[in-house]
């Protein structure tokens, strides 16, 4: 007897074979055209087969991304790409995308066009000219010329539709576009940009320094600057509505920074060396994010205003315990001493900040602090450096330990080695009783060996923790010793430990 649930899935199966209705093909074109703009171009193209009406939305799309196109080498081509394999695959490239946008009606505007492969120079400038015609909006380019130097058509700065524009080089050892001050200050363009970053880009003229200025990108949001040349040693940002900076490989000496809506920046690999006079002058009275990673202190580093929103802080200090240094790294600290959220590269900086604890504390505290997280790999010169920022950090609530690397003194196992790591810890447990007693969580990482440091350090932190409420051990490869770990002296009962 045929039951009521199998009748009902065979008058489904007769629904669905009667409705031949193609509902995706009748959905309007902005929709099409949106879920057509996170697909790559090429399988773009192949939905003009589906019928008249997907070759039209083809021709259309506002979206042409060609950073994952690929050119199907012959078989008898080398796999090693010489420099006439590569100009021989920017001719295929460029003819391919000349015939797509050959195709598209001029009142057809491009929102969005991606690039990332090889394409010689003549060939990029023809390209930009074309996309520009069509009122591109953003425009991402990340090409290799094999060393070829390439000016911009000077259409892109007068190009006032653009929002958000990237250029990029893969040549990393040529800079290898050019790029003159007086093509942003001597036009009208520009005006809508809100997004820019450049990667190996010369700057040509003097002036170059002083570019980024309200009056050259009056709508600049977000603003990356990586290994350009040409704008050492000074760099000076100004842009008024700027929101996101970084300044990563640009060895400079002066920076000042000046954003009243600056919210995020990131300066990384900058400062690699130290010189007399090197300052950086900073004015964001609400900054929410900083990142100074991979960089000496300069001489002088002034605040204009102070971070009343700071809430995190990434630091990696590169240098020596030159008191020169030690009273620069000092005044820097004093600025963030607003952030709830720090993080620190103890590593590089294990000299610098051991020998401001022998010096003694930071004028101010962290007293702010709730979250500190410490890159280390706690042996014997790290631990004042660790010691100095519990000091300073009298209301922490989490501490976060990230044990890397592997030191030669870390893996000894002699008990007069672990009697100087035990005693450099337990001399400080008096200094540091308000940072227990207010410390309620501990999460200590591994990603290589739990050495004989880290079970120490592991001790001590859960003896002294009289707050404690939480604890995680956790590691990549060698296993935490469970046993020895529940057998330690607690200073919190109520302390939940999980070992992973």
């Amino acid at each position: 007897m045929e039951t009521r649930v199998s009748r009902g899935r065979e008058l489904l199966l007769e629904e669905a074979v009667e409705d031949k209705e193609d509902r995706i093909s009748n959905l309007s074109d902005d929709i099409l055209h949106h879920i057509l703009s996170f697909l790559p171009v090429q399988s773009v193209a192949k939905t003009s087969l589906l019928s008249t009406r997907w070759n039209y939305l083809w021709a259309t799309t506002p979206c042409l991304d060609f950073s994952g196109f690929s050119i199907k080498e012959k078989r008898h081509e080398r796999k090693g790409e010489d420099m006439e394999l590569i100009k021989r695959k920017g001719d295929d490239m460029f003819l391919i995308i000349k015939t797509v946008l050959a195709g598209r009606h001029p009142n057809f505007n491009i929102k969005v066009f991606r690039f990332k492969g090889n394409l010689g120079c003549a060939y990029l400038r023809d390209c930009i000219r074309q996309v520009v015609r069509h009122s591109v909006e953003e425009l991402e380019l990340d090409v290799s010329m094999g060393g070829e130097i390439c000016y911009l058509p000077t259409c892109i700065f007068s190009c006032d539709s653009l929002k958000s524009f990237t250029l990029k080089t893969q040549d990393d050892r040529v800079a290898s576009f050019r790029f003159y001050s007086y093509n942003v200050t001597g036009t009208s363009g520009l005006r809508s940009l809100q997004a820019l970053s450049l990667k190996h880009v010369n700057f040509m003229d003097s002036n170059s320094a002083a570019i980024f200025s309200g009056s050259s990108f009056p709508a600049l949001k977000r603003l990356t600057l990586n290994n350009c040349m040409g704008i050492n040693p000074r760099l000076d940002i100004g842009c008024r509505e700027l929101e996101d900076l970084q300044v990563e490989d640009m060895k400079i000496n002066y920076l000042d920074i000046s954003g009243e809506r600056l919210k995020n920046l990131r300066v990384i690999s900058s400062y690699l060396t130290r010189k007399n006079g090197s300052w950086v002058k900073i004015f964001a009275p609400n900054l929410e994010t900083f990142c100074w990673e991979n960089n000496q202190i300069p001489e002088k580093c002034e605040v204009v205003h102070s971070f009343p929103f700071l809430r995190t802080c990434r630091i990696n200090i590169v240098g020596t315990g030159h008191p020169f240094i030690l009273n620069a790294t000092i005044s820097f600290l004093s600025n963030l001493v607003t952030a709830p959220d720090l993080y620190i590269d103890i590593q590089q900086s294990a000299k610098i900040f051991s020998a401001i604890q022998f010096k003694g504390c930071l004028p101010s505290p962290f007293l702010n602090l709730r979250t500190l997280a410490v890159l280390t790999g706690l042996n014997k010169s790290e631990i004042p450096g660790i010691v100095f920022l519990l000091r300073n950090a009298p209301l922490l609530h989490a501490l976060k330990l990230e044990i890397v690397g592997f030191h030669y003194e870390c893996s000894r196992t002699s008990l007069d080695y672990s009697s100087i790591i035990e005693q450099l810890w337990e001399n400080e447990a008096q200094a540091l009783r308000s940072f227990f007693n207010h410390l309620k969580v501990l999460k200590i990482h591994v990603q290589f060996l739990v050495c004989e440091c880290v079970i120490i350090a592991t001790r001590f932190l859960l003896e002294q923790g009289n707050a404690l409420q939480e604890v995680a051990l956790t590691s990549n490869h060698y296993a935490w010793k469970e046993e020895s770990i529940f057998g330690f002296l607690r200073g919190s009962l109520h302390a939940k430990i999980s070992i992973d």
